[in-house]
């Protein structure tokens, strides 16, 4: 019996969701929200189960992604993620079986790093991916035991990896089964992909283009290695071969995401650290840009968010509203790594030409575990925009308050 069919009856065996999804659909640049079943997508379109039709160019995001641990990924050189149900190393590069996937071999040339088990704990996750996920880092090893090895190797075909001698270290010679994780390649950006696609197994990543032939998917990815799903062994009626992709966002240039400005001003009020006296400075702090407030990916109800700002209770964070912005969009939520903890209140702030502050949403109580919440703010001629986050009635334990998908809409959106 082969991996692939072993893989599948053991998912089958503890898998009871319906097959029928029904994802979420975030209109641009309104913020609307619906459910529907995607059925199609051509010619710059979405076809959906009730006979209705959405253009590319009116959606925001389609779904949202999810992160898998305890699985293989293969880090491509452009960012992009393919998860795997077991990896194999090669002199040609990595081999990768998947329930999802057909067999593929990934050159070494595309590949930017290899993981062999993701952590599930969120925190060793974070760490392990801010290396991997690091610009300036390259080639190096990190074992089971987070010793970490800088410095090149060569794989060959029985799967082992041999470091080169340098300065710190002798050559060296060691098992897959042995690292936690290495690093081959410089991480590259791409600016000519039009997508960005999340699949259910936990694969995501730009996309130049993905779509559908009879019973299978193709993702054709920014760094030009394609995937086709498998065919599934059970033929049902129902099945959509849709199901499979989680999440969809085309890359627009009339929006601007928060994370990707500078603020002009942070300030966060110290608590439970002595008295304030009215000489004292207050503390600043710059806030998570695309991490949540302790510097780790921004998550929510299992979900994870590419782009928004991370803030603790009692701060301040200032910008400047970009050029031609005219609706400010957030969703607002306590991080998934504090749990049930955590109680803040969200506030925003507007002002023109340096005048006054004036106050334009204020949030109710909002606590860990809490279902997150879209805000929609028209920016009018205000040229200013301040976020507070405050504190509620918990203290600042575990306050960590993300603004998930913050963005401006610019005025050439449709």
């Amino acid at each position: 019996m082969s991996v692939r069919m072993v893989l599948t009856l053991l998912l089958c065996l503890s898998w009871g969701r319906p097959t029928m999804a029904q994802h979420r659909v975030q209109l641009h640049p309104t913020g609307t929200v619906s459910q529907r079943t995607l059925l199609q997508v051509q010619n710059g379109t979405m076809e959906f189960a009730n006979d209705s039709a959405l253009s590319l160019s009116e959606l925001y995001s389609f779904g949202q992604l999810r992160q898998q641990a305890n699985r293989g990924w293969v880090v491509l050189k452009h960012g992009e993620v393919l998860v795997a149900d077991q990896l194999k190393l090669g002199r040609e590069g990595v081999e990768m079986q998947s329930l999802l996937w057909q067999p593929l071999t990934v050159p070494w040339k595309d590949v930017r790093a290899v993981i062999r088990n993701v952590p599930k704990v969120l925190s060793a996750r974070d760490r392990l991916l801010d290396s991997i996920f690091d610009d300036e880092a390259s080639h190096f090893v990190l074992f089971n035991r987070q010793t970490r090895i800088d410095g090149k190797f060569t794989i060959d075909e029985e799967g082992f990896l041999h470091l080169e001698a340098s300065q710190s270290v002798q050559a060296l010679t060691v098992p897959f089964s042995s690292v936690q994780a290495f690093v081959m390649n410089e991480m590259q950006r791409n600016k000519t992909a039009e997508l960005f696609v999340g699949f259910s197994d936990g694969s995501f990543g730009q996309a130049s283009r993905v779509s559908r032939k009879g019973r299978q998917l193709t993702w054709e990815t920014a760094s030009q290695v394609r995937l086709t799903t498998a065919e599934p062994l059970f033929v049902q009626e129902e099945v959509n071969v849709w199901e499979n992709l989680i999440c969809l966002r085309p890359l627009k240039t009339d929006v601007v995401f928060l994370d990707g400005l500078e603020e002009t001003q942070s300030v966060s009020l110290p608590f439970f650290e002595g008295t304030l006296a009215h000489t004292e400075p207050l503390k600043y702090s710059r806030p998570g840009h695309g991490r949540n407030a302790i510097g780790g990916m921004l998550r929510h109800d299992n979900f994870t968010f590419q782009h928004g700002l991370g803030m603790k209770s009692l701060s301040r964070v200032t910008f400047d509203i970009p050029e031609a912005a005219t609706t400010f969009i957030s969703d607002i939520a306590i991080d998934s790594i504090a749990g049930t903890r955590g109680s803040v209140t969200f506030h925003v702030f507007l002002r023109e030409n340096s005048g006054d502050w004036i106050p334009v949403y204020s949030s109710g109580v909002i606590r860990g575990g809490d279902r997150n919440q879209t805000i929609k703010v028209p920016l009018a001629e205000a040229k200013e925009i301040s976020l507070v986050v405050g504190m509620a009635d918990r203290a600042t334990v575990a306050d960590y308050a993300n603004w998930l998908d913050a963005r401006f809409i610019l005025q050439q959106a449709r």
